[in-house]
């Protein structure tokens, strides 16, 4: 099967933006692993997705403790549901004002990819350079996949690996309400050292961006313009509802220890 080469490397015969925002939030996870599913089982396509979600909801890392790291009786009174995602990473607060992007790449597409550190800086490079190039602000990265301005974050992100792809995601802070972070998550015990132990308020900030900019140099980056034909989205649909029923909306799954 001839291919393309990409940045040095051979590129899926397909990277696919998915241009797809769910209403629940058990959805939206799902989709990310969805598309790594596929990815997996047709290492010949790639993704890239981005969304925003249109209400509240927090998201524990794969293995974070829902007491540990919310005040659980505060989300419950102000109606933010629970979450937990397939990948690594802290607990954050999903809404209005937070971009997110999910990035599916075959391992075999570039030799970089092949352990997870090197992924970590190979895309985190990526990121920054899209940011950067588009906003014009001095963008740094600081832990291993935190970007900052003045040291303070506005974007965190993880990776899932399975045997033939990985899920690279991640979010943006644009126009997050900052007080509602402080009200549901609790600082974190594992704290980068740059943190220095600052609160949410004074460790994370939002960047002025234009969505539609930001969402147009992350698909240059990735060259990723190709559509699905519309039984392969109505395929991928499904395989994302039967994810959010059986897995993302469990209670057993969400709130495990």
């Amino acid at each position: 099967m001839q291919r393309e080469r990409w940045r040095g490397a051979l590129i899926p015969n397909m990277m696919v933006f998915f241009d797809r925002i769910f209403d629940a939030p058990e959805e939206n996870l799902a989709c990310d692993e969805a598309l790594l599913d596929v990815s997996d089982e047709e290492p010949e396509i790639g993704f890239l997705r981005v969304w925003e979600s249109k209400t509240y909801f927090v998201v524990l890392g794969y293995g974070k403790d829902l007491d540990e790291d919310t005040y659980p009786e505060k989300c419950a009174a102000l109606g933010i549901p629970v979450r937990r995602r397939c990948s690594g990473g802290g607990t954050v607060l999903q809404g209005p004002g937070c971009l997110n992007y999910a990035l599916v790449l075959p391992i075999q597409s570039r030799k970089v990819l092949e352990t997870i550190s090197q992924t970590n800086v190979y895309i985190m490079e990526q990121i920054k350079e899209a940011f950067t190039r588009t906003s014009g602000m001095p963008v740094q990265i600081h832990g291993f996949t935190d970007l900052t301005v003045g040291h303070r974050k506005f974007s965190g992100n993880a990776q899932r690996r399975k045997r033939n792809a990985l899920l690279f995601h991640g979010s943006f802070l644009i126009e997050m309400e900052m007080a509602i972070i402080d009200q549901v998550l609790r600082a974190p015990r594992q704290q980068p050292e740059y943190r220095a132990k600052r609160d949410h308020l004074e460790f994370l900030t939002n960047v002025p961006l234009n969505r539609s900019t930001l969402i147009r140099a992350l698909q240059d980056s990735w060259d990723a313009h190709d559509e699905l034909p519309a039984s392969r989205v109505h395929a991928l649909i499904e395989k994302t509802d039967k994810l959010a029923r059986t897995k993302y909306a469990d209670r057993a799954w969400n709130e495990r220890s």
